[in-house]
Protein backbone atom coordinates (compact mmCIF):
# COMPACT_ATOMS: atom_id res chain seq x y z
CA UNK A 1 0.00 0.00 0.00
CA UNK A 2 1.28 3.44 -0.93
CA UNK A 3 1.84 5.91 1.89
CA UNK A 4 0.45 9.43 1.59
CA UNK A 5 3.13 12.01 0.82
CA UNK A 6 2.67 14.96 3.22
CA UNK A 7 3.51 17.48 0.47
CA UNK A 8 0.14 16.67 -1.14
CA UNK A 9 -2.94 17.97 0.69
CA UNK A 10 -5.88 15.66 1.24
CA UNK A 11 -8.74 16.84 -1.00
CA UNK A 12 -11.88 17.88 0.83
CA UNK A 13 -15.30 17.22 -0.68
CA UNK A 14 -18.58 17.51 1.18
CA UNK A 15 -22.05 16.29 0.17
CA UNK A 16 -22.98 19.96 -0.20
CA UNK A 17 -20.10 20.40 -2.69
CA UNK A 18 -21.39 17.51 -4.81
CA UNK A 19 -24.93 18.83 -4.71
CA UNK A 20 -23.87 22.39 -5.63
CA UNK A 21 -21.97 21.16 -8.69
CA UNK A 22 -24.83 19.15 -10.15
CA UNK A 23 -26.49 20.83 -13.08
CA UNK A 24 -30.31 20.89 -12.74
CA UNK A 25 -30.79 20.08 -16.43
CA UNK A 26 -28.27 17.21 -16.47
CA UNK A 27 -29.39 14.73 -13.80
CA UNK A 28 -26.72 12.65 -12.10
CA UNK A 29 -27.02 9.76 -9.72
CA UNK A 30 -24.21 9.22 -7.21
CA UNK A 31 -23.20 5.57 -6.90
CA UNK A 32 -20.29 5.57 -4.49
CA UNK A 33 -17.32 7.54 -3.30
CA UNK A 34 -14.18 6.71 -1.41
CA UNK A 35 -10.60 7.72 -0.79
CA UNK A 36 -7.23 6.23 -1.63
CA UNK A 37 -3.58 7.15 -2.06
CA UNK A 38 -2.37 7.30 -5.67
CA UNK A 39 0.90 5.53 -6.63
CA UNK A 40 2.83 8.82 -6.36
CA UNK A 41 1.60 9.44 -2.79
CA UNK A 42 -1.24 11.83 -3.68
CA UNK A 43 -4.36 11.38 -1.51
CA UNK A 44 -7.40 11.21 -3.79
CA UNK A 45 -11.18 11.03 -3.73
CA UNK A 46 -12.94 8.71 -6.18
CA UNK A 47 -16.59 9.28 -7.09
CA UNK A 48 -18.60 6.96 -9.31
CA UNK A 49 -21.82 8.31 -10.76
CA UNK A 50 -24.26 7.93 -13.63
CA UNK A 51 -25.10 10.70 -16.04
CA UNK A 52 -28.79 9.86 -16.41
CA UNK A 53 -29.30 12.06 -19.46
CA UNK A 54 -26.58 10.39 -21.56
CA UNK A 55 -26.63 6.99 -19.84
CA UNK A 56 -22.94 7.08 -18.95
CA UNK A 57 -21.28 5.41 -15.98
CA UNK A 58 -18.53 7.85 -14.97
CA UNK A 59 -15.66 8.00 -12.50
CA UNK A 60 -14.21 11.27 -11.19
CA UNK A 61 -10.87 11.27 -9.38
CA UNK A 62 -9.96 14.36 -7.36
CA UNK A 63 -6.36 15.06 -6.32
CA UNK A 64 -3.82 17.82 -5.75
CA UNK A 65 -2.47 19.87 -8.64
CA UNK A 66 1.00 20.11 -7.03
CA UNK A 67 3.75 19.05 -9.47
CA UNK A 68 1.34 18.61 -12.38
CA UNK A 69 2.21 21.72 -14.39
CA UNK A 70 2.27 20.76 -18.03
CA UNK A 71 0.34 17.52 -17.54
CA UNK A 72 -2.05 16.59 -20.30
CA UNK A 73 -4.73 13.98 -20.54
CA UNK A 74 -2.28 11.08 -20.96
CA UNK A 75 -0.35 11.82 -17.76
CA UNK A 76 -3.56 11.97 -15.74
CA UNK A 77 -4.89 8.78 -17.28
CA UNK A 78 -1.57 7.01 -16.68
CA UNK A 79 -1.65 7.95 -12.98
CA UNK A 80 -5.27 6.82 -12.63
CA UNK A 81 -4.53 3.59 -14.48
CA UNK A 82 -1.51 2.84 -12.24
CA UNK A 83 -3.86 3.24 -9.26
CA UNK A 84 -6.04 0.48 -10.73
CA UNK A 85 -8.99 2.78 -11.36
CA UNK A 86 -9.43 2.05 -15.08
CA UNK A 87 -9.74 -1.74 -14.91
CA UNK A 88 -13.43 -1.59 -15.84
CA UNK A 89 -12.94 0.92 -18.68
CA UNK A 90 -15.11 -0.08 -21.65
CA UNK A 91 -15.06 3.16 -23.57
CA UNK A 92 -12.41 5.22 -25.36
CA UNK A 93 -9.51 6.13 -23.06
CA UNK A 94 -10.11 9.85 -22.57
CA UNK A 95 -10.75 12.22 -19.70
CA UNK A 96 -12.32 15.53 -18.88
CA UNK A 97 -9.87 17.69 -16.92
CA UNK A 98 -11.05 20.50 -14.66
CA UNK A 99 -9.00 22.66 -12.31
CA UNK A 100 -10.90 23.59 -9.16
CA UNK A 101 -10.46 24.72 -5.57
CA UNK A 102 -11.88 22.32 -2.98
CA UNK A 103 -13.71 23.12 0.28
CA UNK A 104 -10.40 23.46 2.15
CA UNK A 105 -8.92 25.86 -0.42
CA UNK A 106 -6.67 23.24 -2.06
CA UNK A 107 -5.89 23.51 -5.77
CA UNK A 108 -7.19 20.19 -7.18
CA UNK A 109 -7.84 18.34 -10.40
CA UNK A 110 -11.21 16.80 -11.20
CA UNK A 111 -10.44 14.09 -13.75
CA UNK A 112 -13.59 12.45 -15.15
CA UNK A 113 -13.59 9.31 -17.25
CA UNK A 114 -16.65 7.78 -18.94
CA UNK A 115 -16.25 4.13 -17.98
CA UNK A 116 -19.22 2.55 -19.75
CA UNK A 117 -22.45 3.33 -21.58
CA UNK A 118 -25.46 1.95 -19.75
Amino acid sequence: MTEADPKFPVPKRTPEDRKAQQHPMLPEKDLLNGTLVMPDGRPAIVEDWIDSDFGLYCRTVIYSRIDTEGWGQDEHLDLIEKAGLLKELKMKRSAGLTKQVDSAGNQVWFVTVAMDKK
